[in-house]
């Protein structure tokens, strides 16, 4: 059995044991397990100068390899980074980019891109980039509204774990989000809490509100 394929074969294992068992480790209620979720999944791909032409490729490989499970209409997101979307069926491109240093933005200490997940397409996609990443370092994280072990105990890596900063993440209460494309949904980050403070414009349902 190929490295790539064991890689893969072993995440899904990971993936599957993430379904059934959820740790968290910040806000009171998101240490609740039965109050925990899965809204969606998040794949992120961070770069540097000399990858982010293959991060660039690799953005339009998969875009050309799911393009059926996107809007007809549109790749990209119509909502920000934060957003859970339990209800939205498609995935979309979340962009990214560097931040105003050229590198670190937001929870980020690299440039990165993402995508939109919903969960009936999680391990077709999970399994295709962790094959065909390119050596880029890839992400997946589910999105339960406690978003700072989201993006650190609970990712999965595929490549190099890179430094995240979780406090510069917004919602940090089972089942939240904010639509709004502000990364910081319209709050100044990191929250006098940390990483166990919520954003008061991350909302129920993923965002949604209802």
């Amino acid at each position: 059995m190929s490295m790539a394929i064991t890689t893969v074969t072993n995440m899904l294992v990971m993936l599957a044991m993430t379904q059934l068992h959820l740790t968290a480790g910040q806000d009171t209620t998101c240490h609740d397990l039965d109050s925990l979720d899965i809204d969606s999944w998040h794949l992120h791909y961070v770069y540097n100068d000399s990858s982010e032409a293959t991060a660039d490729t690799f953005t339009d490989r998969f875009v050309e390899q799911f393009r059926d499970y996107f809007p007809e209409e549109e790749t990209h997101c119509s909502f920000g980074p934060n957003y859970g979307g339990p209800s939205y069926q498609y995935i979309c491109f979340l962009g990214g980019g560097k931040g105003p240093n050229g590198g670190a933005h937001g929870p980020w200490d690299d440039p990165e891109y993402g995508f939109f997940i919903p969960l009936k397409y999680v391990t077709e996609t999970l399994g295709w980039a962790t094959i065909n990443r390119a050596g880029l370092n890839l992400m997946f994280h589910i999105n339960t509204g406690c978003m700072a072990d989201d993006h650190t105990i609970r990712a999965f890596w595929a490549g190099e774990r890179r430094l995240m900063y979780p406090e510069n993440l917004p919602c940090n209460t089972p089942g939240t989000g904010c639509a709004m494309r502000d990364p910081n949904c319209g709050c100044s980050l990191p929250l006098p809490g940390g990483v166990e403070d919520t954003c008061e414009n991350c909302i129920p349902n993923g965002g949604d509100g209802r």
